[in-house]
């Protein structure tokens, strides 16, 4: 008795029995209901499908099988009267190929020998060149790259035009001033996070500045500066809730960070390290003392390593003994940007 298996695509079986005599006949019924769960990654998201099994009783054993009434019989026997003529005055079909025969397979290693690349060691053939003849006429032919006129063997190739010397000799390649160091990169991928401390509000008005020079950049709170932004890193939490919405938001992260009055033994100098940042920069205000700054930035240096340092309040002063002495390549300046 032969039977069809199909799926449910929506797993209900209401109204799956009268689905089933409808499309298959009165006498088909239902065997086997199979649910199991296609798709999804880890079994998460996976659809949920029922596979159904159907009996259909064989035609010939099926005394109702062929119960037509009158005008059935007739309509049908006027439909197959109408097909054997339509038949008649076709041309013969030829048979369909078979995919396991001996013609086939001989057919796909024609195609293959058709298509297969030549050897390695055998060149490439390069066309010849086209020559048109005296009094041709020529038809303009359309191509995705521009056409380039054939040269003749025999003419000769076009002249070089001489280099003339150059009347002013090239500068020498000068050594880097002793003592100068290359700045620093700032990190611009998403989930970055650079560390900018300074005293007072230093260090905010430099976040912003590095800030609008990456053009895409969130800026946080810590240490002492307090209230300036929605997002507060203080510790290795708070910088990789930071860093994920950084990720998420495709920013570089960057860490306003308050050292107060720069007091050496401030406790959030030493809670530098636990937040684990990309890089830590430090705020210097060239208009202070030299002996102050390098105080606290070597404090700083104790216990982080600082990749670099910004200088502000640099318009109110020439002397850059401070920017020397501390020894730290500058990365910004409010005097250049």
């Amino acid at each position: 008795m032969p039977s069809i298996r199909f799926r449910l695509e929506q797993p209900t079986l209401t109204g799956l029995a009268e689905r089933v005599r409808a499309e298959y006949g009165p006498t088909a019924r239902i065997v086997a209901t199979d649910e199991s769960l296609v798709g999804g990654l880890g079994g998460f998201f996976a659809k949920r499908v029922i596979d159904v099994t159907v009996e259909i009783p064989d035609p010939v054993a099926n005394p109702q099988g062929h119960s037509f009434d009158v005008p059935a019989r007739v309509g049908l026997a006027q439909l197959l009267d109408d097909v054997e003529q339509r038949e008649a005055v076709l041309p013969q079909a030829e048979p369909p190929v078979s995919t396991e025969s001996i013609d086939f397979a001989r057919v796909l290693d024609g195609l293959r020998a058709g298509v297969a690349p030549p050897p390695a060691s055998a060149p490439a053939p390069r066309p010849e060149a086209f020559r048109a003849e005296p009094g041709a006429r020529l038809e303009p032919v359309y191509r995705a790259e521009p056409l380039r006129q054939a040269r003749p063997e025999s003419d000769p190739p076009p002249p070089v035009p001489p280099v003339l010397p150059s009347l002013v000799p090239p500068a020498p390649l000068l050594p880097p001033a002793a003592g100068a160091r290359v700045p620093p990169v700032l990190p611009g991928r998403p989930g970055d996070l650079v560390v900018i401390a300074g005293l007072g509000d230093d260090a905010l008005d430099v976040a912003h500045a590095l800030g609008r020079g990456l053009g895409r950049a969130h800026v946080c709170d810590g240490g002492s500066i307090e209230g300036h932004t929605r997002r507060r890193v203080e510790d290795r939490r708070g910088a990789l809730a930071a860093r994920a919405y950084g990720v998420q938001s495709g920013q570089t992260v960057l860490v306003a960070y308050g050292l107060g009055r720069g007091d050496p033994a401030d406790p959030r100098i030493a809670a530098l390290p636990g937040i684990g940042a990309d890089q830590v920069w430090v705020v210097v205000d060239v208009s202070r003392k030299t002996v102050d700054s390098a105080r606290w930035v070597n404090a700083v240096r104790a216990v982080a390593d600082v990749t670099a340092m910004a200088t502000v309040a640099g318009r109110f002063t020439t002397d850059r003994q401070a920017v020397a002495e501390i020894g730290l390549p500058e990365g910004w300046s409010d005097r250049v940007g």
